[in-house]
């Protein structure tokens, strides 16, 4: 409905804030304070970066960040910023980058977590604007050596859509899923990258829904002639 809100962090300070625009971001509110990461690098100037993930629902918006070191959490807020709830650690074995997204009176957030001791990609979903979320539930097994990670997703139309990266190390494609019901249940898993060499390693480029398209984008890091974005189109 013409909203369009955007958070960082400051480098020196690790203060979070959030400035809206109620008109498309022809004009925009003043800087909202969200919050402050313990998350730094040493140097000659520390440097905090708390990498913020934003998300608008109906009548919620909500801000996944680094709060520390491999920990993520979530706020919200119901009155563009005035106010935050309090931040809500949603995983203590993750990194950026991370993906939040909303619709409606429900979100999701995706990430890597290491929390078993083996890379996987997992999404975490609330139905009642942020009280509550359910637990981390993973897109994909990671038995025999397997792993994934780096979900990205998009929504439109009733349709949730995932791509990601799993396998093994040194064959780990790239692989779409598709839900109906906001990430409650999945299609099977469809490969969405191409063995382009024997060492296939792609990184997930995006994904998008289209009307009666869906479009997954890989990366493809190695090989001769074969390093770029490809993209691939299904019904």
């Amino acid at each position: 409905s013409g909203r369009v809100s955007i958070a960082w962090t400051g480098y020196s300070t690790g203060r979070l804030y959030m400035r809206t625009s109620a008109d498309g971001g022809a004009t925009f509110g003043s800087a909202r304070y969200v919050g402050k990461t313990a998350n730094w690098e040493p140097g000659v100037y520390p440097m905090y970066y708390a990498e913020p993930s934003i998300a608008i629902g109906s009548g919620v918006t909500y801000i996944a960040y680094l709060s520390s070191t491999n920990t993520m959490s979530v706020r919200r807020t119901t009155d563009n910023g005035a106010t935050w709830s309090y931040p809500i650690t949603m995983s203590s074995s993750t990194d950026a980058p991370f993906e939040l997204l909303a619709s409606g009176s429900h979100a999701l957030l995706a990430y890597t977590s290491t929390a078993s001791g083996t890379m996987q990609a997992v999404y975490r979903r609330t139905t009642d604007k942020g009280g509550t979320w359910s637990g981390g539930k993973a897109l994909s097994a990671t038995t025999n050596g397997r792993f994934s990670a780096s979900p990205q997703f998009a929504s439109h139309g009733g349709l949730l859509a995932v791509v990601f990266k799993h396998g093994t190390p040194g064959d780990s494609p790239i692989w779409y899923r598709q839900s109906a019901d906001f990430g409650t249940s999945w299609t099977p898993l469809a490969r969405v990258s191409e063995v382009q060499v024997a060492d296939s390693d792609p990184e997930p480029g995006g994904v998008a829904i289209l009307e009666g398209v869906r479009l997954a984008g890989y990366n493809e890091n190695r090989g001769d002639g074969s390093e770029g974005l490809w993209v691939r189109r299904g019904n």
